[in-house]
């Protein structure tokens, strides 16, 4: 996160905005929810930025914004989309902004508006009212019933250590995965 602050310090500069010259504050409560990674790029620099600007827009409490900010000021795809859209869902907020490579992968989730972004210009244009952001629908029954590419194997599989230890277990021992 330390890295963080520099970064959304150079992308808004970069972008053509100014930075304020005193100390900025950004809480990022709860403390008990773990803040790693670059998805806090984006809503960080829009929270500087409204306040700065102080735009009378709901947006920020309605939906949730993430992306990694690039030194140009382009948002760049992050990990973990889908869990952060079923987490906007639980939390009961309108929907979620997410960089445009991640809009499919959070379309997924029904019952959540997910909108994709391109650039922090277009999520301050959105943020100011002149400007709408893309939304992105997918057909889930047509990405289940897609054949997959290629062949898979364990190894694709990040995480889930304790779930592919047994599957590797079930399989040596000729068993039915329902046995699990």
């Amino acid at each position: 996160m330390r890295e963080s602050k520099e970064r959304v310090r150079t992308v808004i500069l970069n972008t053509g905005f100014s930075f304020p010259q005193r100390r900025i504050t950004v809480n990022l409560a709860p403390a008990n929810r773990k803040k790693a990674g670059t998805a806090f790029d984006l809503p960080i620099a829009l929270g500087i930025l409204c306040a700065m600007n102080q735009w009378d827009n709901d947006a920020l409490e309605e939906l949730l914004f993430v992306g990694e900010l690039s030194l140009d000021g382009q948002v760049r795809p992050i990990r973990g989309v889908l869990s952060l859209a079923l987490m906007a869902k639980q939390e009961g907020l309108r929907g979620v902004v997410v960089p445009e490579p991640n809009a499919q992968e959070a379309a997924v989730v029904d019952g959540v508006n997910v909108h994709h972004v391109a650039s922090l210009l277009a999520a301050t244009q959105f943020m100011a009212g002149a400007s709408a952001l893309p939304t992105q629908s997918v057909d889930r029954e047509s990405i289940l019933l897609e054949p997959i590419a290629g062949r898979t194997d364990l190894a694709d599989v990040k995480g889930q250590a304790l779930a592919k230890r047994a599957v590797l277990i079930a399989a040596a021992g000729n068993h039915n995965l329902l046995m699990l």
